[in-house]
């Protein structure tokens, strides 16, 4: 399948099909961007941007509290 179609496939799911396809994928796709620096160089400017929005910011502020939490207990879920 052609970026494009791809593309437009993704953007055309449901809200549930979208959060199943992130809590699938997205680790893998996430994780192989962290480790090329190239590719995290790339997709810098774009998060940037998207981290603008004071939304976005309030959900990741609590996400990174939340994984910091998660790291800081040794990775044990949570009690």
């Amino acid at each position: 399948m052609e970026f494009e179609a791809l593309r437009d496939a993704i953007r055309n799911l449901s809200l549930a099909d979208r959060a199943r396809l992130m809590s699938e994928v997205g680790p893998e796709l996430c994780s192989s961007i962290m480790r090329d620096p190239n590719l995290m160089k790339q997709m810098m400017p774009r998060c940037e941007e998207m981290m603008k929005d004071p939304q976005m910011q309030q959900v990741m502020r609590s996400m990174m509290q939340r994984m910091m939490a998660w790291m800081m207990s040794g990775g044990k879920p949570d009690q």
